[in-house]
């Protein structure tokens, strides 16, 4: 099993490296569609083959899914899920909220992942029974029970398409990155 503080930092190293490519990238080239209507950018498939080489490194027998290079099978270590610019639409026109999103999955179970928002600055991890972390500070644990009416949360479009608007609880926010 991967996991630990030293991992932790090498996987925010990789992620803070990854970020800082994209933003190098940013407006390099327009946006292109993809096959399913979505925008791809030069900075997704850098960032996407930076992350490939950089955990590969860093766990030589996990394999590697991305969303610009497809699907792969876990092999003995798992398997890395990569979105290299989750938010591309974001990313290509101009707003912060997009980032740089990484999970390590074992035995079909997500045990560590993190997203680094570079244009706030922002890395969070979060390791299975272990906690998470937003710039290297562990972060208070969310209480359990219900979702209050005032509390955030955030859903994809399917999301809200599976069970409607009001099958959501909180305050609903959508800003293009989940």
């Amino acid at each position: 099993m991967a996991g630990g503080a030293e991992f932790r930092s090498e996987i925010e190293a990789a992620l803070r490296q990854a970020g800082n490519l994209a933003q190098e990238c940013r407006g390099s080239e327009p946006p292109e569609l993809k096959p399913d209507g979505s925008l791809v950018t030069v900075g997704d498939r850098r960032v996407e083959d930076y992350l490939r080489d950089a955990l590969g490194r860093l766990l030589p027998g996990a394999a590697f899914w991305g969303e610009e290079s497809g699907h792969a099978e876990p092999a003995a270590d798992g398997l890395w899920a990569v979105d290299p610019i989750d938010g591309t639409s974001n990313y290509a026109f101009g707003s912060p909220l997009w980032g740089v999103s990484v999970a390590l999955v074992q035995d079909r179970r997500p045990v560590v992942g993190g997203i680094f928002l570079p244009d706030l600055g922002e890395c969070y991890i979060s390791e299975a029974g272990a906690g998470a972390w937003k710039d290297g500070r562990p972060l208070e644990p969310l209480l359990r029970g219900p979702v209050k009416p005032f509390e955030l949360i955030g859903a994809s479009d399917p999301a809200i398409r599976q069970v409607g608007r009001n099958g959501l609880p909180g305050k609903l926010r959508c800003a293009g990155s989940v």
